[in-house]
């Protein structure tokens, strides 16, 4: 069966925005250049040859993108390593291995919440992390990252993975004074310069500015498990 490549582009691109990625950002994570997701996308590009890595990359399967099937989803296991920012309802496929949920809310702006260690809770890790030394989650606390992530839901954490721009992380601030509590934010991933971490909010969007010595550490998020 020939492919619409008019159709083909337009589910790349309404799943691309339903993630909240741009045309770079798309093409940096499955190595094609911004123009030529683009041409995909306008449906002037013949079928292309990393079709089943955009796939991936937008958590889905190749049949729906080639619209041969309504479902969006690919396969599980797939989603769960398709990090950052798998997202699951339950169920699914838990470990036996156990990881802290530290943090708790600290009734701050922008989602702040305090992440001094302290162990809140636990939670079986997801496949992702279940080799991961030092992997914990944390609750998601107010409504600046919705509709990515709505509080009270659990995000994993990989502390070993290295941020890349476009992922979903987990910052945490150093105290701005001697015991203050160290903050924590969960925001995307934009840039970091030697003067500063640059991140995105969604609700409302904006960039978020921290200034480069405040901030203490940088985790990615891997996972996600609505419903607590």
């Amino acid at each position: 069966m020939q492919t619409d490549m008019t159709d083909l582009g337009t589910r790349i691109r309404e799943r691309r925005r339903e993630l909240g990625l741009t045309q770079a950002e798309l093409g940096e994570r499955v190595g094609m250049k911004q123009q030529s997701i683009q041409s995909v996308e306008d449906g002037k590009a013949q079928r292309p040859r990393k079709l089943r890595e955009i796939a991936r990359a937008l958590r889905t399967s190749e049949a729906f993108l080639l619209g041969e099937t309504s479902n969006d989803e690919g396969p599980l296991e797939e989603r769960l390593s398709l990090t950052p920012n798998a997202s699951e309802p339950h169920p699914v496929p838990l470990m036996s291995r156990t990881i802290p949920i530290l943090g708790r809310g600290a009734g701050g702006v922008d989602g702040m919440f305090v992440l001094n260690g302290e162990k809140v809770g636990e939670v079986r890790a997801i496949p992702p992390l279940e080799q991961v030394p030092n992997a914990y989650a944390v609750y998601v606390f107010g409504d600046s990252m919705e509709p990515r992530f709505s509080s009270g839901e659990i995000v994993y954490v990989d502390p070993v993975r290295p941020p890349r721009r476009g992922d979903d992380v987990v910052v945490q601030l150093k105290a701005e004074r001697d015991g203050d509590p160290p903050a924590g934010y969960i925001k995307r991933f934009l840039r970091q310069t030697a003067d500063q971490v640059v991140l995105q909010q969604f609700n409302p969007e904006q960039e978020v500015t921290f200034p480069a010595e405040r901030v203490f550490r940088i985790h990615v998020i891997v996972g996600l498990v609505t419903g607590g």
